[in-house]
This record gives structure tokens, sequence and C-alpha cells, in this order.
């Protein structure tokens, strides 16, 4: 994970700023890949979702296990919590209904592809919820280093490696899109559900989504 030098400090946090950096914001990647590149942009954004987004959970999962308990947990315990998740599960379920999505009815599509688009809102609204305002005016000195990393940090080694392996176009703008945008929304949602610091994820995301406007344009402006 990108922040693995914050893992050693104490569980209230800990997880926290190596999910954020890990987890991205696919329903903000999408449209903007899509806006840009048409049917190619989402695409290229729905491979690195498929392809990113389960072992993402899984490492989340077990760094949330692993470090937020006051007592380091076995295989056993850590494996039981990867399998419990939510949202392993969707992951899980997504994949294994993509090869007969095509005998799914319309009507049926029609609803999933309506509770998809407002997953972005609907996740923002629960953050909301779980903000306290004065942290939010406050900063913590962590969500600094976390939006620092998320926004600057991995944009610049995304492009490097992506010009490194011989990517241009599309295919690197899309790379610095899905890296560029803010953390999910929904690692909110898991940090409460794993016992997490769920109102410093909620700043984390909260910030990096306000600074992520004016810095996702300039991280895609450097490679069109």
């Amino acid at each position: 994970m990108h922040c693995g030098r914050c893992w050693r400090a104490r569980s209230a946090w800990t997880g926290r700023p190596s999910r954020r950096c890990s987890r991205w914001q696919t329903f903000v990647a999408l449209p903007v890949a899509g806006n840009l590149f048409g049917d190619l942009g989402l695409a290229l954004a729905s491979v690195a979702m498929v392809a990113m987004t389960p072992v993402l959970n899984v490492l989340c999962v077990w760094t949330l296990v692993h470090y937020a308990s006051p007592n380091r947990p076995d295989w056993r315990t850590v494996t039981v919590a990867i399998a419990k998740n939510p949202l392993i599960w969707a992951c899980v379920i997504g994949i294994a209904l993509n090869p007969v999505a095509s005998a799914i009815p319309q009507p049926v599509n029609t609803v999933i592809d309506a509770l998809g688009r407002s997953s972005l809102a609907l996740g923002l609204l629960i953050v909301g919820a779980g903000l306290r305002i004065g942290e939010v005016i406050r900063v913590k000195p962590v969500t600094l280093v976390a939006t620092l990393i998320k926004l600057v940090v991995m944009p610049a080694v995304a492009i490097g490696l992506a010009l490194a392996c011989g990517l241009s176009g599309a295919n690197l703008t899309v790379v610095v899109c899905c890296t560029a945008v803010p953390a999910a929304s929904n690692s909110y949602i898991l940090a409460r559900q794993m016992g997490g610091d769920a109102p410093l994820m909620a700043q984390i995301i909260t910030v990096e989504t306000l600074i992520a406007v004016i810095t996702m344009p300039i991280a895609i402006g450097m490679v069109t």
C-alpha cells in the first residue's frame, strides 16, 4: 500500500491512509474517461476497475483487520473478515453476473443502472452524515499527508510508469484519470464496519474531493 509508513501508528488511523491511498473513486473516473474518449475511455477505465477493485478490497480489509485490531489476528480471522465483507461479495457477484449480463431483462438493467449512477451521490451523502464540521475546519496532518500522496504522488508515479511502459494517447490519459481521482466514498462505510476511524476517513474523503477539483484537471492536462 502507498502509505505503509503510517501503518506503525496506532490503530485509530493506521488503516485509513493506506485505504484511502489505494481505493479510488471509480464513479468519478468512469464518467471523466467516458467524456474524454467515449466508449474507448469507458472500456479502458472499466478494465482497470475490474482488475483492481477486488484486489484492493481484499488488501484494504486485510489492512483494517490486521492493524486496527488491538490484538494481532491470525490468518483464519483475516480470511473470515474478508469473506464476510459485503464489498468483496459485490465484486464476486458482479464478476459472476457479467457473462450473462445480456440475458438480464432490460427493466432490471435500467433499475440497476439507475442505482449505480446514484451511488456516488449517496456515498458522498453518507460521508457528509459522518462529518464533524470542527474536524473539517481543523484538518489533521495525516489528512494532508494522505491527500498529498493520493492526488500528487500517485498520479506522478502513474505517469512515470505508464511512459516507461510505452503508453500514450487515451491509454495514458485513462491511467492518469484513474489515479488522480479522490478516495472512494465507500471507504467511509468500510471504516465504520471494520471498526476504523470513520470520522478521519470522512475528513480525508471530503478534503480530497474538494482539492481533486483542481488537481485532477492539472494531472490530465499534463498528458493530453
